[in-house]
């Protein structure tokens, strides 16, 4: 195992360059999305808190911090679309802002 560049070393997680790639499948890319979806669609908000709380618990400030940049690193990858994302850092910037 090495570590590599990007998003997996940001994230922590290396990769594995031995194992060789699955060929029985083809790679799945999800369509990009073409606005920010703001209706609620989470089954259980208040669980997904709960969660999200509970991954702070005990954590520094400092790495409460880093925390929040490798979850934000690994739902704008999956999310896939600048655009999209564009729109929730402007939209979550507008919601944080005073009257």
């Amino acid at each position: 195992m090495r570590a590599g560049g990007g998003l997996n070393t940001w994230i922590g997680h290396p990769f594995v360059t031995d194992t060789p790639p699955v060929r029985s499948l083809p790679p799945v890319r999800a369509q990009p999305m073409s606005h920010l979806d703001t209706s609620a669609r989470l089954a259980d908000p208040d669980a997904l808190f709960a969660a999200l709380v509970d991954a702070h618990r005990g954590l520094s400030p400092d790495a409460s911090r880093r925390l929040d940049a490798r979850l934000v690193l690994l739902l704008a990858n999956h999310i896939g679309d600048a655009g999209v994302i564009a729109e929730a850092i402007a939209a979550a910037r507008a919601a944080g802002e005073d009257p």
